[in-house]
Order: C-alpha cells, then sequence, then structure tokens
C-alpha cells in the first residue's frame, strides 16, 4: 500500500506517488516563455521559486491548456508544476498491474500502471516519467 495524489488529466483519472509531490496550489499567472514548446505551459513563481509548468494534458496527446491546478514536483534540482484540471483527494493505493495496450501511445509514453480503486481505474504515473514524456514530446514538436 502506498500514498496517491489523484487528480485529473485529460479527462483521465490518474494517481501520482505522494512521495514525489511537494504541494498542490490553484494555478495562478503563469507567464509565457516567448518561443518555448508547446508542451510548456510557461513558467509560475510559487513561494519565491521559479517553477516550469508543463501542459500533462498536451503531453499525452489531449486537448491543452485545462488545467486548474498544478502539483509541483522537484527532479534534479529543478521545480516543475504539473497541471491537472481537478484534484481529488490523496488515497492509500494497493496493488499495480499493467495497462493494456489499447491506451494512446502518449499515455503509453509514462509506462503507467493501473489500480482498482472504489470501483474505477486509476492510471498511477511516475511524476518523473511525466517530465521525461514532456522533454521527449516537446523535441518531437520541435
Amino acid at each position: 500500500m502506498s500514498i496517491h495524489l489523484v487528480g485529473t488529466v485529460g479527462g483521465q483519472a490518474i494517481a501520482l506517488p505522494a512521495e514525489s509531490v511537494e504541494a498542490v496550489v490553484s494555478i495562478g499567472q503563469v507567464v509565457p516563455v516567448p518561443g518555448a514548446p508547446p508542451g510548456i505551459h510557461g513558467l509560475a513563481a510559487i513561494r519565491s521559486r521559479m517553477l516550469t509548468v508543463i501542459d500533462t494534458a498536451w503531453v499525452v496527446g489531449e486537448a491543452a491548456g485545462q488545467g486548474s491546478y498544478m502539483a509541483i514536483v522537484s527532479l534534479n534540482g529543478h521545480g516543475y508544476g504539473l497541471m491537472l484540471e481537478a484534484v481529488e483527494d490523496v488515497v492509500e493505493l494497493g496493488e499495480t498491474r499493467p495497462v493494456p495496450s489499447t491506451l494512446s501511445p502518449g499515455w503509453m509514453r509514462l509506462n503507467p500502471q493501473m489500480c482498482d480503486h472504489q470501483g474505477r481505474v486509476l492510471l498511477v504515473v511516475d511524476a518523473e516519467m511525466l517530465v521525461a514524456a514532456a522533454s521527449v514530446a516537446q523535441a518531437r514538436a520541435a
């Protein structure tokens, strides 16, 4: 059993491991970065810290720019805000299993697992894989 943050990206319920999430905040002012790839929504200052805001829906091939919240994560000394359409809860999840290959290629790039929770399926996504997928998706868009 492990603790996860449950949110929504592109209409899909996802679960991020809670140990990778520093905080969840409403998306306030985001400053666009001229010439940035489409997966970069912009930059935001949160608690005197600069974050690169990643449009997670765009990364997985869904409609871009619908996030109201962001999960703040740090990877290799850099801060990222992962856009979420909704934040539902923090829950304890049990055993995960591989995802069938019927998901879109954008989701499959994340190498997600799936878990049944209270009668619905959640995609369990690693924050590091999401940031890495954003980099790959951006390179393809360039």
